[in-house]
């Protein structure tokens, strides 16, 4: 592994899943959660190296989880919606008077 390899790798603060694309990829996500952010940004924020960051970020907008604002900075993708309400879905819908929501059993 190259100096390099091994000093982009350190900067990205902590890994969730020991798989480092996703965990990159998601550390993207959760900064674009805050708001578009422009490559730069990205990479701020993210401690990516600009090569890495742009080939996620590109990935995720051909997945749709990204997308591209009119000037050029990435996005929340409309994928995430669809997700969103698939996942909602999965979840039963709670009870009205039950002990989870202060109501009494």
């Amino acid at each position: 592994m190259s100096q390099i390899m091994g000093l982009d790798s350190r900067l990205v603060e902590h890994t969730v899943s020991g798989v480092g694309v996703i965990d990159k990829s998601f550390s993207i996500l959760q900064l674009v959660v805050e708001g578009p952010s422009s490559l730069a940004e990205i990479c701020g924020g993210t401690g990516l190296s600009r090569a890495t960051a742009h080939r996620l970020a590109v990935a995720l907008e051909a997945h749709g989880m990204l997308r591209r604002t009119g000037d050029g900075r990435f996005a929340l993708g409309l994928h995430l919606v669809a997700l969103g309400r698939a996942a909602r879905g999965a979840v039963p819908p709670r009870r009205s008077g039950s002990a989870c929501d202060g109501g009494t059993a």
